[in-house]
Order: structure tokens, then C-alpha cells, then sequence
């Protein structure tokens, strides 16, 4: 089980390398979907997985978010797929905090964007995220 970022984000990799040959993963996050990060991720610090745990990749070509398999850690099924060119207007209010950062992100179907929460760890993966997205948006 990929309780490491390291090992959860060669998994994510071998997992793309299957179900999707030749689009390259360029960077991952793992995030929490909602409102305040210190609600429901007791859980995944003790090792365990909410149902608002969610891998974010960027690929060449897409972004993708993939629900985070409770129990294991692995990616699971497939919630969005938003191409590349398009997911730069759907970033918003990017906010860098000690433990918990956050942006807003419009995800299909939704008429507003959503709150997504970004632990310590992942911080500089958000970071590069945005700037390969090309999102234009300065943390603070």
C-alpha cells in the first residue's frame, strides 16, 4: 500500500503506462475535495482514505482526477478527464498556508468551482502543477 507520496506516485505512473500508452504523467497531487482540509483527513494521517481523497494528474495532453481506492491507496476509478488546453480557466484562488494549501478548481458539470486541499507534502507538486498548467495564478 502507498502510504509514501513516493510509492503512490509510481503507482499512479504504472497505472497510467496501462491504461493510457504514450500520454505521460508530469506531475501528481493528492488532494481532499471540500471544505475545511482538518475534517475528514484525520483519516488519511492515520494511514486511512476518505471518499474526498483524490489524485490530480497532469498529463501532456489532459488533467485527470482519479478517486483514491479506500484501503489501498491506488487510484481508482476515473472521476474527470479535462484536456490540457482547457483546465488552465478552471483554476482559481490559489492559496499557499503552512500545513494546508488550497485552490479552487471548476470541475465538469459544476456550475462553481470546488475547494481543493493540498497537504504540506504535496505542496511543491502543486506548485509545478501550476506552473506547467500555465494557470497564471501566484500562490500566496
Amino acid at each position: 500500500m502507498p502510504w509514501r507520496k513516493s510509492t503512490a506516485v509510481q503507482q499512479i505512473r504504472d497505472h497510467l503506462q496501462k491504461s493510457r500508452p504514450g500520454d505521460h504523467p508530469l506531475v501528481t497531487l493528492g488532494v481532499a475535495i471540500g471544505g475545511n482540509p482538518w475534517w475528514g483527513w484525520d483519516a488519511l494521517l492515520s494511514g486511512g482514505v476518505t471518499h474526498d481523497s483524490h489524485y490530480i494528474t497532469l498529463t501532456e495532453e489532459t488533467v485527470l482526477v482519479h478517486e483514491i481506492s479506500p484501503g489501498t491507496a491506488l487510484p481508482g476509478e476515473l472521476r474527470y478527464e479535462i484536456a490540457k488546453s482547457q483546465a488552465q480557466e478552471h483554476v482559481t484562488e490559489v492559496r499557499r498556508r503552512t500545513f494546508w494549501s488550497s485552490f479552487r478548481f471548476r470541475l465538469p458539470g459544476d456550475e462553481k468551482a470546488t475547494r481543493m486541499n493540498v497537504r504540506r507534502v504535496w505542496r511543491t507538486d502543486l506548485d509545478q502543477f501550476l506552473a506547467l498548467l500555465g494557470a497564471g495564478q501566484t500562490p500566496r
